[in-house]
């Protein structure tokens, strides 16, 4: 089960393929989990707004911190994650491990070899929590990041490219810095997202600056994972596990 924390303007969706790939090498095929697709399934009276990029984005998260809110739990997205890998279980379990007239409650006993959950993104304390507790050790909270300036060249890029029409460039500029403080962190709102609090718990953490990055941490993390013995920590690795410590 991995867990992916990106802040907004970092390169989940490459961090996503790269995993999944890697995960490929070993034998494991990857289920992707979306909670932002998972929660709109249940109607909390918002609706997503699709017309601009910083509109669509500042939306689901009202959506998010809503639901939470009813649920009166602000881990309730992981809830939600937890019900879906099940349901996915069930389905590959019945497809794959059982044989042809098996009694279908076996499914719960009989696991399913070979399969990576991969669930994208993670928000709040509440969620690593949860997930922490359902499933242990085999829970990795994979964290991204990258240089300021670079994910603010990113938001402020997509924002200009989505507006329906020409504003002024301080506009631009306080919608970007706006919408990033949002994703960081909602202090107002005890429901609403803590990338900013959270994004150290990871047990990986991913350069997201370029490709070539991305691919050389999943890699040794995966091969590290599953028992490769000439993978060995980074000086900054094992200062950041002794920080840690």
């Amino acid at each position: 089960m991995f867990g992916i924390l990106g802040p907004i303007g970092t390169p989940v969706e490459g961090v996503v393929d790269e995993l999944a790939r890697e995960l490929s090498h070993v034998g494991y095929e990857s289920e992707i989990i979306h909670l932002t697709k998972l929660m709109r399934k249940i109607d909390v009276g918002c609706e997503v707004d699709e017309r601009e990029f910083d509109a669509r984005y500042n939306s689901l998260i009202r959506y998010a911190d809503t639901l939470r809110e009813r649920c009166g739990h602000n881990g309730a997205l992981a809830g939600l994650a937890v019900t879906e890998i099940q349901h996915r279980r069930e389905l590959i379990v019945s497809r794959k491990n059982l044989p042809n007239g098996a009694d279908s409650e076996r499914t719960e006993t009989v696991p399913a070899l070979g399969t990576a959950y991969i669930i994208r993104q993670l928000k709040t304390a509440g969620e690593v929590e949860i997930l922490r507790s359902v499933y242990g050790k085999k829970f990795i909270l994979v964290s991204i990041y990258c240089d300021i300036s670079d994910i603010r060249r990113t938001i402020s890029a997509k924002i200009r490219s989505s507006s329906s029409f020409t504003r002024d460039d301080n506009e631009y500029e306080k919608r970007m810095i706006d919408l990033i403080e949002t994703d960081s962190n909602e202090k107002s709102n005890s429901y609403g997202q803590k990338v900013s609090e959270i994004f150290h718990l990871a047990d990986v953490f991913v350069d997201g600056r370029t490709s070539k990055l991305i691919h050389g941490t999943i890699s040794r993390f995966i091969k590290a994972f599953f028992g490769h013995n000439g993978i060995s920590p980074t000086k900054l690795e094992y200062g950041m596990y002794a920080a840690k410590g």
